[in-house]
């Protein structure tokens, strides 16, 4: 189990908060949009998404399976060999996540909110596949002090931010003009 203090840094904090905020505005949504099966789709694989990454952080998930799979190269004397791999699997992340937002936003043309809410989605999975590809350049830009929190604080913020702005505004939005009274 953690001590309180490495269990408790600003850069720990920063992040189950943030994530919080995303897990419970996509919940919200769910919930708001919960009559239209169209609409509350997105809002629940969020929602699930969402809280997934929240549990992950709590228990650090992606470091237990770094640490599986750093071992398993260890295991076999091919760690030392794991620089061009890293490169070639990021580059290919990239791509795919490229690919995944080109897919989103033609399936969510005109829903600009659900748009934002779906790129801040998959940023979040980015930077959690980036963390567990652990690139030695990389993992040097994601974990650089600025102050008490690191790269990856704003990055997280941003991305959760991106996700619970748009989710919450779009059912939201929607809701109020299915409710305007014309009479």
């Amino acid at each position: 189990m953690r001590i309180a203090a490495e269990w408790f840094t600003p850069t720990r904090i920063s992040g189950i908060t943030v994530q919080f905020l995303a897990t419970t505005s996509c919940l919200i949504a769910w919930v708001k949009t919960r009559g239209d099966k169209k609409r509350s789709r997105l809002p629940g694989i969020l929602t699930l998404l969402e809280c997934v990454l929240l549990v992950d952080l709590i228990f650090d998930w992606r470091w237990k399976l770094y640490g599986l799979l750093h071992g398993e190269a260890a295991a076999y004397h091919v760690y030392e060999l794991r620089h061009r791999p890293q490169i070639a699997t990021l580059i290919i992340l990239c791509v795919l996540l490229l690919l995944a937002i080109a897919i989103g936003l033609k399936l969510l043309r005109g829903r600009v909110w659900t748009r934002l809410a779906f790129i801040g989605a998959v940023l979040s999975m980015g930077i959690w596949c980036t963390e567990i590809i652990s690139l030695h350049a990389s993992d040097a830009l994601l974990y650089h002090r600025v102050g008490q929190a690191m790269v990856i604080n704003f990055l997280w913020l941003a991305a959760c931010l991106m996700t619970s702005i748009g989710i919450l505004t779009d059912a939201y939005r929607r809701s109020s003009s299915q409710n305007v009274d014309l009479s």
